[in-house]
Parts: structure tokens; sequence; C-alpha cells
């Protein structure tokens, strides 16, 4: 039923084109997450954050940092790279594990399929995730898609809604790594308040089939534009009653920073 709900989600997204031609902005505004440079344009994203986690008996604790680049091939295409690291720290049973060197890096592109009134951009994207530790090496390798169609509520775009869905495949996995697809429904609303600053706040509902862990979760990021090619964003997810197998209650936070700038 969790499966069903999810792709319903990503059908919704793609629903044929019903709206007027009232034409959304929003995929300027470097905060939004329908942002898209413009045709041989660049932007560069820097990202850092701390994440923690439990599932009884397991403790976890991340920090990682990710620098990502983007291109404008036309005005409702483009092609990225990204690459970063994360440190992580586990604890069970009184024994803890550090990892510090967990490469990781992706590269993709995203479409607008519908441009102007009824805008749905689609990402796909290979990504690869590699880590050293007490455990040995271990290659971590997924293919991703996501789909959201966003819901202008006025032809200014004031108030910006939108839903998504999003899957991730493992491929040619190592035997040190898990095999089971994720998937993700999202419902969100994005508003620039002035030029200067914006807010998006979206419900998320996640599932692991490696380990059958479900997480509700709650986002939110502010957003300070001081000039119109630079963004700053201190973001935070909050998980909300997450289970996994034998109904184990799971938890999860995470807080970060965002700043992308396009040039």
């Amino acid at each position: 039923m969790k499966k069903q709900l999810i792709m319903g989600a990503c059908l919704l997204a793609a629903m044929p084109a019903w709206a007027s031609g009232q034409v959304c902005g929003t995929s300027k505004n470097l905060a939004s997450p329908f942002y898209m440079p413009q045709k041989n344009q660049w932007a560069a994203e820097v990202e850092g954050g701390m994440s923690r986690a439990k599932i009884n008996p397991v403790k976890g604790w991340a920090r990682d940092a990710e620098v990502g680049v983007e291109y404008g091939v036309t005005e409702d295409a483009e092609v990225f790279v990204t690459g970063g690291n994360a440190w992580t720290r586990k604890k069970e049973l009184g024994v803890t594990e550090k990892e510090h060197h967990n490469e990781n890096w992706s590269v993709g592109g995203k479409y607008n399929l519908f441009s102007g009134s009824f805008p749905i951009l689609a990402t796909v994207q290979y990504l690869q995730q590699r880590g050293h530790g007490v455990q040995g090496e271990g290659e971590y390798k997924a293919l991703f898609a996501d789909v959201k169609k966003d819901f202008c509520s006025c032809c200014q775009c004031d108030i910006d809604t939108y839903v998504g869905a999003s899957i991730e495949v493992p491929v040619f996995q190592s035997s040190n790594s898990d095999n089971e697809p994720k998937y993700s429904g999202y419902a969100g609303i994005f508003r620039p308040w002035t030029q200067w600053l914006a807010t998006d706040i979206r419900g998320i509902y996640s599932y692991d089939s490696e380990g059958s862990v479900s997480m509700p979760s709650v986002y939110g990021a502010v957003s300070v534009l001081p000039v119109e090619s630079i963004a700053i964003s201190l973001f935070a997810e909050q998980g909300i009653g997450g289970r996994a197998k034998n109904h184990t209650n799971v938890h999860a936070q995470e807080v970060g920073l965002n700043i992308k700038v396009q040039f």
C-alpha cells in the first residue's frame, strides 16, 4: 500500500496540462526547488550538513559536505555534476565504528517537460558512494529519478505549491552494499516573500526497502538572497514516527547550510 501511494503521487505529478496561460516564475529564483540556470548559464552550489539517526540498537551520526556545478544547455534543460564526502560514526551495543572517507559523486540532468504555464521538472541522475572503514571498502551505485509538478496559485507565484515523487534503484552493487530500491513522495509550499527572502516547507514520506524503513518527515528552509545571483539557505528536516522491521521506532534529524551562486 505504501508503494502504491507513492506511485500515485508520481502519476499525479505527470498528469496532462490543463492550466491556462499563466506563467510561473520561480524557476529563476535561486532558492526555488524548480530553479534551473538559463541557456549557457552556470550555477555552483556548496552544501554542508549534520544528521543523526536511531534504529534500536543502532545509533548513527554524520557530517557531510558536497559541491555541485550545473549548466543550462537550453532554456528547459540542464546538466550537473556533484561530489563530496561524509564523516560517519555508528554505535551499536557499546561498540563505535567511524568512517572518514565516504566519497560520493553523481552526474545527471534536469528537463522541464512542459515549460511555461504547466512546469513539470524531471531529474535523472547516476550516483555512486564509496565507503572505507573497519568493515572494508564498499561501493553503492544507483540510478535516481525525480518528477515534481509546480502549481502556481497566481500569475506572480506569490505562493507556489508543488508535489513530487522519486525513486532510487541500486545497480551493479558490490557484496557490501544494499540492493533494494528507495521511494519518496512529497508536497510543499515555496514562497518568495521579498526579492531577498524566501521559505520552502514540505512534508515527505520515504520508504527504504532495505530494512523496510518508513519515515514521514517535515522539511523547512529559510533562504536569504543578498543579490539576485546568490542564495544562502538554512534548512532542517525532522523525522516523525518512523518505523522499521518488527515495529522498531526510527528517529532521524538533519540540519544544514546551502549556498548557491549563478554566473
